[in-house]
């Protein structure tokens, strides 16, 4: 077995390209089986390319050079599922291992689906996530936190500030994954109007590196630090001096220059889905609130 934790995917491209292949940060998950077997397995999606994916799971990993089929949770059934093989393995914790997997074959059109999901809107580096695939993992807490085992930032309106705290945003806006590319515990999370962000908001009061975030690979403990941007970062309406990171809580308010985001951790993300569920089910508005 390859001991590789937390690696970058680096996989052989399926055709010479003067350009390397894209690659997008990690979101959502997929159902992979191996070949021969009817049975599959919930995978958390790590990393994703033109080319492969990093794949991780709680428990051993799949052996170098097992073929597995590959369902992400956005692919059309009318897709055939994606075929890859396991090219290296390794072990990132106690119960946790992670697989890098090659594509043995990518047809023109898997290719530019795969790369028009991961894409998304708002530029190719941006870690948004879609609310259909989050609803569809939100069947229980433990569920929900071990396939997104990360922060959320989800967008606000100018009227919510004064609800910070209080109660947890609806969810007709953009999401946004707080995850590094490559996943190392303390790795530099970016946010910013260019596109090589982990974090990509495209407003124009958005500076182009405008924050980072952090994750403490002991305490687990996000913090933000803003980079000196031009019109400045607040939380929960204090302003942050340049350089100096602040501990964030989640449902804490962050102002990007104007641009609001609530930041949630995995359990108020799942306790947010469920209140969308229960007024979507309702059939009606609920203090104003739009049902999904």
């Amino acid at each position: 077995m390859k001991q590789n934790p937390g690696a970058a995917l680096k996989l052989p491209e399926v055709a010479p390209s003067p350009r390397a292949a894209p690659r997008f940060p990690g979101q959502g998950t997929a159902e992979v089986a191996r070949a021969g077997e009817d049975a599959s397995e919930r995978l958390v999606v790590v990393d994703v390319s033109a080319e492969g994916m990093c794949l991780e799971r709680v428990g051993e990993p799949i052996p170098v050079g097992i073929k597995v089929s590959i369902v992400p949770t956005f692919w059309p059934t009318s897709l055939r599922p994606l075929v890859a093989e396991v090219v290296w393995a390794a072990l990132v914790g106690r119960v946790v291992a992670r697989m890098g997997v090659r594509f043995v074959s990518l047809s023109a059109d898997d290719r530019r689906l795969l790369l028009a999901h991961h894409a998304g809107s708002e530029g190719t580096g941006s870690a948004k996530c879609s609310l259909t695939e989050l609803q569809s993992v939100a069947t229980s807490p433990a569920r929900f936190c071990t396939a997104y085992p990360h922060a959320f930032l989800l967008r606000l309106r100018a009227p919510e500030r004064a609800d910070r705290g209080r109660t947890l945003p609806p969810l007709d806006r953009s999401i946004h994954a707080v995850q590094a590319r490559r996943l190392a515990p303390s790795k530099l999370i970016r946010l910013g109007r260019d596109g090589d962000n982990e974090i990509v908001i495209a407003h124009r009061r958005v500076s182009r590196h405008h924050a980072t975030f952090e994750r403490h690979a002991t305490t687990g403990a996000y913090t933000i630090t803003d980079c000196g941007s031009q019109n400045r970062t607040r939380v929960d309406g204090l302003r942050l001096r340049a350089g100096v990171p602040m501990e964030l809580i989640s449902r804490s308010v962050v102002d990007f220059g104007g641009v609001l985001y609530s930041f949630l951790l995995p359990s108020d993300m799942y306790a947010a889905i469920q209140a969308a569920r229960a007024l979507a089910n309702a059939g009606g508005e609920v203090e104003g609130r739009r049902p999904l």
